[in-house]
């Protein structure tokens, strides 16, 4: 606020300011260089306003248009705007039940993960016990086997004991005869 009086405060002299160049005191202050030529004094203060000999202010049915097509300009730019605010909005959302589907889909991959490891695991250690009931069973008939040889081979023994047995007395037998 510039007072009580609403109104801008005087400019100080030497100091350029916003408003109009007094005639009495130099556009550039005292003492700060050659003062410009009267026409082009006149041609900074009518700048100021927008106005100067040469350009006359536009018709008002051409201003009316202007602020017309700027109005309809306004009015395109707000729908656009809108428009943009509702797809930012839309996309915004679908970016959440992607990432909601995302994190979603990967419990779902960790938890099919998981029961796959399982359901592996149940499988291997079946074959463990299967492997190792098949490895005892071997070892059990290697055994019996092994025994069954060992009763086999006292039998041959015995056996081949016998026949010498035998052919000794078939020899005393023919020495005899």
């Amino acid at each position: 606020m510039y007072g009580r009086s609403r109104e801008p405060p005087l400019p100080m002299e030497g100091i350029p300011h916003g408003g109009l160049l007094p005639i009495h005191e130099p556009p550039l202050g005292r003492g700060l260089g050659p003062m410009p030529h009267p026409a082009l004094l006149e041609e900074m203060r009518e700048s100021q306003f927008g106005m100067s000999p040469r350009h006359l202010p536009p018709h008002p049915a051409i201003i009316e248009e202007q602020l017309a097509a700027q109005l309809q300009n306004i009015h395109m730019l707000l729908v656009d705007n809108q428009r943009l605010a509702a797809t930012h909005v839309a996309l915004k959302q679908e970016l959440e039940a992607a990432q909601h589907e995302l994190q979603q889909t990967g419990r779902f991959a960790s938890s099919l993960r998981q029961t796959r490891m399982r359901s592996l695991l149940k499988w291997k250690w079946i074959l463990v016990g299967q492997r190792l009931g098949a490895i005892e069973y071997e070892k059990k008939r290697y055994s019996e086997t092994y025994e069954h040889g060992q009763v086999m081979e006292k039998q041959l023994i015995s056996m081949a004991r016998e026949l010498e047995k035998l052919r000794a007395e078939m020899a005393n037998a023919e020495k005899r005869v």
